[in-house]
């Protein structure tokens, strides 16, 4: 019997492709894992009666957790807990009737049985679960408690009904013997399928592997900081982990050797830490604190061991950075313009729209030794601190000043503080240069900006081609000269930070580089550029010693969850120093992916990549989904994120993701394409791509083709059906209707526009405003399609797409319509992100495999 279980495990529940089954009988749990018996003793006292004037019973022993079995997966052979019997293992035990005999060793005292099986589902299940035992029990399912029987006396078998999505679900059970109960002690358990659901849909095993879920996605640890030390010979790393149903979180700190990694410290169960940093002379490690507006400035003295506040409930206190030589910390406060509450609002500027206009921040100075304050800039627009130089005697920072003479309507102002009388120089100001840093020669700064920053020194498009301002680039400029030296004019990734590593010319880039994040060196002596090797497809975060040879930083990959890397900056070698999500994944059975690259007719390349199921059989036909975003950057190779490729793959979908004309990263005649085209030539590009994946691969089921994309990405989605009938389903999330509601709507429409829609206007371009709209063509649409939507967007407002949802319904045509209730453009509320994205992979379920049951057990019809 079990041989044959495990073929049909291995043929089934791996998740091929659905075709129109049988209705799947019901399933008798043939197999478990089984820990016991464990002596159980009642607690002193048991027989006196509690303040309720109750006796405590064997039902209370049952409902005791005495276990956090939430996360348990344990597998044949593991010990069961050394706490309880360091011999007790976990055994399979088998029975073709699915009826279990328990062994009990004591005739007069409890014992306790713990059994865990794992029920595997492909795509959605509809159920009811049965157990049967003649002594007392309880059942979880997922950590859920979903069964219970508290005494002998009561019905011995209870069930429950049961809705549970593609994946593997574990089922635990815990059962306390009676002993006065002289029956044979047993356990059975049975599913029973509703009628809808097709054969081969549910099956169980005591294997715990299984495909990742929206759950794991989720419910994983995750690095969310780290700070590395100036010496770099340990790291603070921030983890964070869901954990409860309502999504609250909790966050800890650990402290790790490097490059080892073991831990040192951990600091748990403190709440409202953030912004932890050291000390350059490594004296301290210092943490802001506290909630709502109200926060302060704690250093933890790491010879003595003792926190000590060096500001206390500073209002608005939004961040700090720590002085070179560690006498004071410079910090930002805001201040917010009293509000006054009235009928009518006279409005002046766009931003006046915004909740946060009329707030400013400012610069102060705390020292350590006396705890005296400064205040160092004030006045009527907000200032925000650059850098502070290597000798400590300047403050580079910068003013942003509305303007709407010309685009992108504000302008940067650059400023050096010299901290010994207040005086400043004011260096320049400029229309897309945004930030920047000293370098350590003193003589210059490094600058970041746009292609056009410093009157287009660092444009590389031919003739009159408008270039993408969101392609990221550096520049050398000299603070007594005021020459400006464009360094990555001819590099083709975008830059999206860099830091400066201790003396000399070496400068660190974190770059979009195709679809991939990657770190650079840069010489800026010799101008030549190195691309560093660190393990892993995609940075997010990253942080250098600045006195010793080490980097930190976290990082994730296709396939990859986020891991923490340390890297040695002079051997070039990276390792891997802590995976917080290890336990979660460390059962998840990924399918493979691959790069696929579409060439044009005209012999132009468009980059992608596959991502495949995770029992993928090139000789069955699949369902297809196609994400794109199509805007001014990739979809890089990053983990999970809030369109999960991993998932749908596992959901049963090959999933393409082509990269179209337009993104950062490959260089700036490619981005520049995506300057006044919305979706001119995108949109082309993506249609040919997927017809020409569906011709190249026959695993692709040329009727089962879905499309899905985001903000620009669902602009894309709406445009899209508007031009094909390719795709059988489409998912457009906060999509953008009309390109005129939008610039003028959404807070950042017209400032977006100034780049996506360079000097073009709905008075002068029609053939943008309108011709590219889809609401304007949506007689034209013909596949089914889903509109998801945040109530309280203000980045692209619902209006889009309500009014494409109103011409759709009165157009007679096959639309959906979800509005997120209380989320903005980010769908981030934890309940609510589960149910929106179980939502698209309901509606691709239905759509794709003609399976409607999981949309309608989410949406009933009316």
């Amino acid at each position: 019997m079990k041989v044959k279980n495990s073929l049909i495990f291995i043929v089934f529940i791996l998740f091929v492709p659905i075709f129109i089954f049988a209705q799947s009988s019901n399933v008798i749990i043939q197999t478990w894992l089984k820990a016991g018996p464990i002596a159980e003793n009642m607690p002193v006292f048991h027989d006196d009666k509690n303040i309720n004037n109750v006796k405590y019973k064997l039902s209370d022993l049952l409902m005791f957790d005495e276990f956090d079995i939430s996360n348990w997966q344990p597998e044949a052979n593991d010990p069961f807990t050394p706490d309880v019997d360091s011999n007790l293992k976990w055994r399979e035990v088998i029975s073709d009737s699915g009826k279990f005999v328990m062994e009990s060793l004591s005739k007069t005292s409890p014992e306790v049985y713990y059994l865990v099986s794992y029920i595997k589902v492909r795509d959605f299940l509809k159920a009811e679960f049965f157990a049967n035992s003649s002594q007392l029990f309880r059942v979880f399912i997922d950590g859920k408690q979903v069964i219970e029987r508290k005494t002998t006396e009561s019905e011995k078998t209870r069930n429950t009904k049961l809705t549970l999505l593609n994946g593997t679900h574990t089922v635990v059970v815990k059962m306390v013997k009676n002993p006065e109960c002289k029956e044979k002690w047993t356990f059975s358990a049975e599913i029973k399928p509703d009628k809808e659901t097709p054969q081969h849909t549910v099956y169980s095993d005591v294997n715990s592997r299984g495909c990742i879920t929206v759950e794991h996605l989720l419910n994983r640890e995750r690095s969310v900081g780290v700070k590395i030390s100036p010496k770099g010979d340990e790291a603070v790393i921030t983890v964070q982990k869901v954990k409860n149903k309502n999504g609250g979180s909790e966050t800890w700190y650990e402290i790790r050797s490097l490059p080892d990694g073991k831990i040192k410290t951990v600091l748990r169960g403190v709440t409202g830490i953030s912004g932890i940093k050291y000390s350059p002379d490594e004296k301290y490690i210092s943490y802001l604190t506290g909630k709502n507006s109200k926060k302060s400035l704690l250093l933890y003295n790491r010879k003595t061991g003792v926190a000590k506040p060096l500001l206390q409930d500073i209002d608005n206190l939004s961040g700090y950075v720590w002085a070179p030589d560690s006498r004071k910390i410079y910090y930002s406060c805001t201040e917010r313009a009293e509000k006054k509450e009235k009928d009518l609002i006279h409005l002046t500027k766009m931003e006046q729209r915004w909740p946060w206009y009329g707030t400013r921040d400012f610069i102060y100075a705390v020292y350590l030794k006396s705890g005296r304050k400064e205040r160092l800039t004030a006045g009527s627009l907000s200032t925000e601190l650059n850098d502070i130089d290597p000798s400590g005697q300047q403050l580079l920072f910068t003013r942003t000043v509305s303007d709407y003479s010309q685009r992108p309507y504000s302008y940067t102002e650059f400023f050096i503080l010299h901290l010994d009388n207040l005086n400043i120089d004011s260096l320049f100001s400029d229309r897309w240069a945004d930030s920047g840093k000293f370098m350590t020669d003193r003589v210059n700064l490094l600058l970041h900006g746009g292609p056009s920053s410093f009157n287009g020194k660092g444009i590389n498009v031919p003739g009159n081609i408008i270039p993408n301002e969101s392609d990221g680039q550096l520049y050398l400029y000299n603070i007594k000269t005021g020459d400006v030296k464009p360094l990555t004019k001819d590099f083709k990734p975008s830059v999206e930070q860099f830091f400066i590593k201790g003396k000399g010319s070496t400068v660190y880039l974190i770059t979009t580089d195709k679809d991939f994040v990657h770190l650079y060196l840069l010489n800026i002596k010799t101008g030549k550029f190195k691309l560093l090797e660190t393990g892993l497809d995609v940075i997010h975060s990253i942080d250098f010693a600045q006195n010793g040879r080490y980097a930190v930083y976290i990082g994730s990959g296709v396939s990859q969850p986020q891991v923490v890397f340390g890297l040695d900056l002079k051997s070039g070698k990276y390792k891997q120093i802590y995976d917080p999500a290890h336990k979660t994944f460390r059962n998840i059975e990924f399918g493979k992916s691959e790069n696929w690259i579409c060439t044009k007719k005209d012999g132009s390349v468009i980059d992608g990549r596959i991502y495949f199921p995770p029992d993928f059989d090139p000789g069955e036909k699949y369902p297809l989904i196609v994400y794109y975003y199509g805007g001014t950057v990739p979809v890089t190779r990053d983990f999970g994120g809030r369109y999960p490729k991993e998932v749908w793959a596992a959901n049963g979908f090959v999933v393409y993701v082509p990269q179209p004309g337009g993104a950062t990263g490959y260089g700036q005649e490619f981005s520049a394409r995506h300057v006044n085209n919305w979706g001119k030539t995108v949109a082309g590009e993506i249609i040919s791509c997927t017809e020409k994946f569906i011709t190249e691969h026959n695993y692709i089921d040329k009727n089962r083709v879905g499309c899905i994309g985001a903000s620009y990405g669902g602009f894309m989605t709406m445009l899209l059906v508007t031009k094909t009938d390719i795709f059988s389903a489409a998912v457009a999330h906060a999509g953008i209707s009309s390109i005129s509601s939008y610039w003028g709507e959404g807070y950042w429409g017209y400032s977006y526009s100034a780049t996506a829609t360079a000097n073009s206007f709905p008075w002068n371009r029609k053939d943008i405003y309108i011709d590219q709209s889809p609401l304007f063509y949506a007689d034209k649409v013909k596949t089914p399609i889903l509109l998801l939507h945040g109530t309280d967007d203000t980045n692209v407002p619902p209006g889009e797409s309500i009014q494409f949802f109103t011409a759709l319904k009165l157009l007679g045509r096959d639309v959906e319509f979800i509005m997120i209730k209380g989320q903005n453009h980010h769908i981030m509320q934890y309940s609510k992100r589960k149910k929106w994205t179980k939502t698209i992979i309901a509606y691709f379920n239905w759509k794709l495999k003609g399976d409607k049951r999981m949309w309608k057990s989410m949406y009933p019809e009316k």
